[in-house]
């Protein structure tokens, strides 16, 4: 598709100032090619963004690791293409590494009869107790967040819900749309981003994060990422004195 200058921001009137005072609602507006026009205070502080000019004009690929706006990239690209309006629950991880079930709504952004692109609202759902469920695997969503970055048993974790680990692998993807192997390692480059954030060392971080050593984590993170350790410490720095 031929670049274009982005739209202005659609005018949602007294929607954005509801938007913008609701803790546990976030919105999202995107125009055809997939570029951030809106979202609300909520959807920032769930991703660790500091500002809506930090997104305006971008698309996920120019604001979050490779692996996570190539997913972004498909469920919108699938939305526009079929004209279809999701309604799901899901769980997602927040900038804290804590996981959340959220209701989510993903359609495309009419304009009377004319498609300009995508739109996503999501609720948190309360404090749903995930360890309480029936199904076994909200359990394991959860334990794998707080404990990603310990030794861990995917073995053993499918024994205590009474499960294979192939059948905890088939589930857990049809759930997250990720292995639980993937999960985890999402959840220790959050945790691994928050330390570096906060000025601590590759070599503390790495051991915090359950890495064999600093030439490990520094491979991981860089493919994962897309920048290395101490890059991305850097520009986090540069972010900060700008403000």
């Amino acid at each position: 598709m031929k670049n274009t200058p982005p739209p202005s921001i659609p005018d949602i009137g007294p929607i954005r100032v509801l938007m913008e005072s609701v803790p546990d609602m976030r919105l999202v507006i995107k125009d055809l090619e997939s570029r951030y026009l809106y979202v609300n205070p909520c959807w920032l502080q769930e991703n660790g963004i500091e500002s809506l000019d930090d997104v305006v004009g971008k698309t996920a690929s120019e604001v979050f690791p490779k692996w996570q706006a190539t997913r972004y990239l498909k469920e919108e690209q699938r939305v526009i293409e079929d004209g279809h309006v999701y309604d799901y629950q899901e769980f997602l991880l927040n900038a804290d590494g804590e996981i959340e079930r959220w209701r989510t709504i993903k359609a495309p952004w009419m304009d009377r009869d004319t498609l300009r692109g995508y739109v996503n609202i999501g609720t948190r759902l309360g404090a749903t107790d995930l360890e309480n469920k029936a199904d076994q695997i909200p359990a394991i969503v959860q334990t794998i967040a707080k404990q990603a970055c310990q030794p861990m048993s995917f073995e053993a974790l499918a024994e205590t819900a009474g499960i294979s680990r192939r059948t905890l692998e088939r589930r857990f993807k049809a759930i997250m749309d990720e292995t639980p192997q993937e999960f985890r390692t999402k959840c220790r480059m959050i945790h691994a981003k928050k330390l570096l954030r906060q000025g601590t060392t590759s070599i503390i971080v790495s051991e915090a994060c359950g890495f064999f050593d600093q030439s490990h984590f520094s491979k991981s993170f860089t493919l994962h990422i897309g920048m290395s350790p101490k890059q991305y410490q850097l520009q986090e720095r540069e972010r900060t004195k700008k403000k």
